[in-house]
């Protein structure tokens, strides 16, 4: 708060929303203090009044004397002359605002003071801080501010509200008698657990606010301490800047923060509390009077508490209900009770109807809102019959010539005794129902007590198998009053009908049967009662499972006759889940008429396996040159196997791959069934790679293989990845073999490659020095090198007199060597693995790999470092 804020009020036409047309400066505060800007209202006039806070002096130590402001507009806001548009100064004050914080916990950011308007006489109560310099204390003053009749103010005495106590955030407001009520708080110093303690109080004035009496409305522990012990914040407000109070004819109603638990809230909270608070006698009662329920010839006296809430005496004229069933006897009026006091007033209840009623009591007394009614109920209640029987009637089946007995229970839920005048039974079938001789009339049922009455079935004969039906009536009335109404008890019986038993074969279950076959299973019926069955009706709530079109509905099955209906299951799709499912069979047995039975079946749907499920990995293509032209001749082809594993056949639609560098060789034709179990279909693949990368760095080209079945599981995809290379060549890894076992060499002093011969090609010599090993994956394989070239030319394999070519590429590191001899085709791409040893005649180690004759896919897997033979059938050399 720096600086000098203006002080301003915007004014709205009466408008929803409002429209804010104008807005208007009434005065200026100061830096360093919240002006808590206010306005009030005079009811009579529609003048308003503007007070706010300035401060004039700092006295150091957190007090500042203030001064406060008051302003007036008689013209809806449109000017505010007093102080030539400035205000005027109402009271000074010294206060410590905003620091320290009220209670530790409140900072009074505008919350010292306030004002309001006496609604009789126009009168302004402005209520403000004001510090005790002797005590130190921050106390309340009021003044009453008085119009002088020339546009002026009359300024009249300040007083003090409250005592030598801490008090703030007030609240005034003026009743129609002129009563002055100030709210405000105290703080009250610390519980023992260091938490605040506040009182909310109101003080009411009788003289202008020249003395007050003072009333404590509720003291409370504040739920927070102290948000920043030993520092200087002063944001913290757990109750706030500013309360609301106001008049209501001789009343005050307001409303305060406080804490909750005083009221029962399980936890310590800060909550809005309402109070109200009149002055004068204030007549409070009960709303209303419940006498229950009360028979006819009874009395029932209840309390009527007429208790004094004001602060003058009540005087009770008189008491008088407006219903002769009830009475006020036995007191002399006018009677007199103090405030706070009630005085029990008995009324007594004594009902001459069968009815409910509904009067009240008027009160009339010196309350200024006399007269009082309460509402008055009472009931003279009427006896409750309630029947029930046992099986709720239902007798059950019952053959001719037989019966059967179940007890009629009369009960009285009633506050009355209940009467019964005569019983009967009637309907249809009465016939075939009794009841033992006498018809009960004059028997008297106590509330809550019961009766019971048996009631037979005899039914004379059968004649269908519909229930016999008829009524039990009893004719009650209130003991002592009028009738009630005819209590009717429905009952029936049965004389024994059909009986349907139904089952299917195997438990109704078809077993696993595949698509384009079916299975027939025999739903059987039999009628197991003493009456014809008619059977109208046989669904199949699975669509897979049909019944016989030429079936002849409805059936008629005579007792103990039986019927086979074949039932066949022909599925048209596969599914791997058994399916339940029911048939269903209407017939008139009245117990069963909706018989269904469980039916379940499965269709097992093919299981495509690839084997290997990628051409990938151990499986994966060799090197193989790019022929895009098909000049060469150059491929691989690798093969996989299909089977079905499932219970049903499989058909296989399609098998494709998915991009140029692969084709599939066979098989060609399609559609092909393939039948469960073991038979297998052969997939060959050829792999033309259509580009190769870095020709002195191994690449691999990746492929998807496709085959297209009616397993509706099966992805039906196989990865294919092959190495493409630009042309013939050789990839060399050179190893120390000295150990047994092969080692890779981390740098190779030489390598050479050179051809020899006087054909294809020409004089080659290629010579590496210090040659690193690399290693890359292709394929999901590791591969490592000391030399990869892929542009090697082909050597002349034909031819005489010399023509033949070939190559020889070696290895030395230091004293170890080795060396090998090829001859490379157009589409042939060489791996040697040379294994260099001592050439001094001394120990040239012992190969710890595969010996010559042994099965090999490589040359590295070899002592000899040559690996020959067609795919699947390779040896060592």
């Amino acid at each position: 708060f720096s600086g000098g804020p203006d002080m301003r009020v915007a004014v709205s036409s009466v408008a929803d929303p409002p429209i804010f047309s104008f807005d208007r400066k009434v005065g200026e505060s100061t830096g360093g203090v919240n002006p808590g800007i206010r306005l009030a209202e005079d009811p009579r006039t529609g003048a308003m009044w503007v007070i706010w806070g300035r401060r004039l002096v700092d006295l150091g130590g957190g007090v500042k004397t203030m001064t406060y402001m008051v302003n007036r507009s008689t013209d809806g806001g449109n000017t505010w002359p007093l102080g030539g548009g400035s205000g005027v100064i109402a009271a000074v004050g010294d206060s410590t605002q905003p620091t320290p914080k009220f209670g530790t916990v409140n900072a009074l950011l505008g919350g010292t003071h306030h004002a309001n308007v006496d609604p009789t006489t126009g009168d302004l109560y402005y209520v403000y801080g004001k510090r005790d310099p002797g005590t130190g204390n921050d106390r309340l003053a009021i003044k009453k501010i008085s119009s002088d009749g020339g546009g002026g103010l009359v300024l009249g005495t300040e007083h003090f509200v409250t005592g030598q106590v801490e008090a703030a955030v007030p609240q005034v407001a003026v009743l129609d008698n002129g009563v002055v009520g100030v709210f405000y708080y105290t703080f009250d110093g610390f519980s023992g657990d260091d938490f605040p303690i506040f009182t909310a109080h109101l003080a009411l004035s009788e003289d202008e606010g020249a003395s007050f009496t003072d009333y404590d409305l509720l003291t409370f522990l504040s739920s927070a301490q102290d948000s920043c012990p030993g520092d200087s914040c002063n944001r913290q407000r757990v109750l706030g800047d500013y309360m609301n109070m106001v008049n209501v004819g001789n009343c005050f109603y307001g409303s305060f923060t406080g804490n909750g638990a005083p009221f029962g809230r399980p936890v310590s909270n800060h909550d809005p509390i309402f109070f109200k608070t009149c002055v004068g006698p204030e007549l409070s009662v009960p709303d209303q009077l419940s006498f229950g329920d009360v028979c006819q010839g009874d009395s029932v006296i209840d309390e009527l508490n007429v208790c004094n809430t004001g602060t003058e005496n009540l005087i009770v004229e008189s008491i008088v209900p407006s219903d002769s069933q009830f009475t006020v006897t036995g007191y002399d009026f006018p009677l007199s009770i103090s405030p706070d006091f009630c005085f029990p007033v008995d009324i007594t209840y004594t009902p001459d109807s069968g009815v409910a009623v509904n009067a009240d009591v008027v009160i009339v007394s010196n309350d200024d809102d006399s007269p009082t009614t309460v509402d008055l109920f009472g009931n003279s209640p009427l006896a409750d019959i309630n029947t029930f029987i046992a099986d709720s009637g239902d007798f059950g089946e019952v053959c001719s010539g037989l019966y059967h007995d179940l007890n009629l229970t009369i009960q009285n839920d009633g506050a009355c005794g209940l009467e019964i005048d005569n019983m009967s039974i009637t309907g249809v079938n009465a016939s075939d129902f009794d009841l033992p001789d006498g018809s009960f009339a004059g028997t008297i049922i106590e509330p809550g007590n019961s009766l019971l009455v048996p009631v037979r079935f005899a039914p004379a004969n059968f004649t269908d198998p519909s229930p016999r039906t008829a009524t039990v009536n009893v004719n009650s009335s209130t003991e002592n009053g009028g009738n009630l109404a005819t209590d009717q008890t429905p009952i029936q019986g049965t004389v024994p009908p059909p009986d349907i038993n139904a089952w299917m074969a195997d438990s109704g279950d078809f077993g696993a049967v595949c698509k384009g076959d079916f299975r027939d299973l025999d739903l059987n019926i039999l009628n197991q009662g003493r009456c014809d069955l008619t059977i109208s009706e046989i669904n199949s709530f699975w669509n897979l499972v049909v019944v016989p079109d030429d079936l002849d509905l409805p059936l008629v099955l005579s007792p103990d006759a039986s019927v086979q209906v074949p039932l066949r299951f022909a599925p048209e799709v596969c599914f791997d889940e058994p399916v339940v499912s029911a048939i269903q069979i209407l017939s008139d047995d009245p117990d069963e008429g909706n018989v269904q039975i469980p039916i379940s079946g499965v269709s097992p749907c093919p299981n495509l396996v690839i084997d290997p499920g990628a051409l990938s990995g151990d499986f994966a293509f060799p090197a193989t040159v790019v022929d895009t032209e098909g000049t060469l001749g150059c491929y691989s082809e690798r093969t996989t196997v299909l089977r079905n594993s499932g219970d049903c056949p499989l058909t296989i639609g399609a098998i494709d791959a998915a991009d140029a560098d692969f084709t599939v060789m066979q098989p060609t034709f399609f559609p092909i069934i393939l039948p469960s179990g073991e038979e297998t279909l052969e997939v060959t693949v050829r792999f033309t790679p259509q580009a190769a990368g870095d020709p002195l760095f191994p690449d691999e080209t990746l492929g998807l293989l496709t085959v297209t079945s009616d397993d509706p599981d099966a992805s039906g995809e196989a990865e294919l990845c092959g190495e493409g290379v630009t042309q013939s060549g050789i990839r060399v890894l050179a190893t120390d073999i000295t150990s047994g076992v092969p080692i890779i060499i981390d740098s190779v002093d030489s390598m050479t490659v050179k051809s020899k011969g006087k054909g294809i090609p020409g004089p080659i010599n290629l010579q590496f020095t210090d040659v690193e090993p690399n290693m890359t994956t292709v394929c999901g394989n590791d591969v490592h090198w000391h030399l990869d070239l892929e542009t090697l030319p082909a050597v002349a394999t034909e031819g005489g007199g010399g023509n033949k070519s070939s190559y020889t590429v070696k290895a030395m590191e230091g004293n170890l060597q080795d060396s090998q001899n090829f001859s490379l085709n157009q589409c042939e791409f060489r791996e040697f693995q040379l294994q260099l040893k001592s050439d001094d005649g001394g120990d040239s180690g012992i190969c710890l790999l595969k010996d010559k004759g042994e099965a090999c896919d490589t040359d590295a897997e070899c002592c000899s470092g040559k690996c020959k033979g067609p795919d699947g059938r390779k040896t060592c050399k």
